[in-house]
């Protein structure tokens, strides 16, 4: 069992990684994805099961709000890099 979507992602190899972006742009999970978030059985909230519960989902459905906004954070969205004080 996976805790994070970071950790998930950390784990997935270069074409899982396309695999994801492409879902990202598409808006919509593949098969591909949705079996790799479930092999890592992140764990959903009750209250946010559904899209974001990737054992309900299917191939084709839209991507959970928590999936696409850790993806969209991750692939898009550039890298704050906190400045040094001097």
């Amino acid at each position: 069992m996976i805790a994070t979507y970071e950790d998930w992602y950390d784990g997935l190899d270069d074409d899982l990684r396309e695999e994801a972006r492409l879902c990202l742009h598409t808006g919509t999970y593949s098969r591909r994805l949705l079996n790799s978030l479930r092999a890592a059985a992140i764990p959903v909230p009750r209250r946010e099961r559904g899209l974001d519960d990737p054992g309900k989902a299917q191939a084709g459905d839209p991507l959970g709000a928590n999936v696409q906004t850790f993806l969209r954070e991750r692939l898009v969205l550039p890298r704050r890099e906190v400045a040094l004080l001097r």
